[in-house]
């Protein structure tokens, strides 16, 4: 063998590590860079994104609606609104007692007063109609 060969040969095992290292980085990097890629798509997917956003919203307002706290809280409330409707419906009662402004309460009782008395009146006008009809076949008797 002569010296440049052997000078080759010597290169050649000296940068042969070298050039395995960094061709199997790059065949690293590119795997890394397509798995990258591949779970981008994933991440601009605006519907699964939407969806697992979603998801953890209503995981983190269940797990809040369940605490005591809120419940309370929620019960506190409720007992509050309805003590309130109950007062501004006793103001309005009032209020309109003095006022003289009849209320859905009194226009219903008002509403089956009348209609009891309809009643009555038409019972009395059959009544008198039956009346009516008698006296005058007496009076066609009589003319007769």
């Amino acid at each position: 063998m002569t010296r440049t060969d052997e000078t080759t040969v010597e290169t050649a095992q000296f940068f042969q590590p070298l050039v395995e290292f960094w061709t199997k980085s790059f065949e690293q990097n590119m795997e890394f860079t397509k798995t990258l890629m591949e779970s981008g798509k994933q991440a601009t997917d605006t519907a699964a994104l939407r969806r697992r956003w979603f998801d953890a919203l209503a995981e983190s307002f269940d797990a809040y609606m369940r605490t005591p706290a809120f419940l309370e809280t929620m019960q506190r409330n409720f007992q509050a609104l309805t003590e309130c409707k109950g007062k501004s419906e006793d103001l309005a009662q009032e209020v309109a007692r003095e006022l003289g402004i009849p209320r859905m309460s009194d226009i219903g009782g008002l509403f089956e007063r009348l209609q009891s008395g309809q009643k009555a009146l038409r019972y009395r006008l059959t009544a008198i109609e039956s009346r009516v009809g008698a006296l005058e076949n007496r009076r066609h008797s009589k003319a007769s």
